[in-house]
């Protein structure tokens, strides 16, 4: 986990050659080093109380290679 200046705490996961990223967080609840399963809570997403919206920002990697998570959220369902 990480701070990004202006967006807040961040979250870098692990999945062998694939990463999540996860920015815009008001809370961290995992350790740095700890291992997390399938729809584990692993942080509180920041929220705008003025624009009424949520400001995480979520991204996948394969390797240092940005992914689309669009084609990955549309397999889901």
């Amino acid at each position: 986990s990480f701070f990004v200046k202006g967006e807040g705490k961040a979250i870098l996961v692990s999945h062998g050659e694939w990463y999540t990223g996860y920015k815009g967080l008001q809370e961290v609840v995992v350790e740095t080093g700890e291992k997390v399963l399938t729809r584990e809570n692993i942080g509180e997403v920041r929220y705008n109380e003025k624009e009424q919206r949520s400001l995480l920002h979520f991204e996948i990697f394969h390797g240092y290679d940005k992914v689309d998570p669009g084609d990955w959220i549309n397999k889901l369902y």
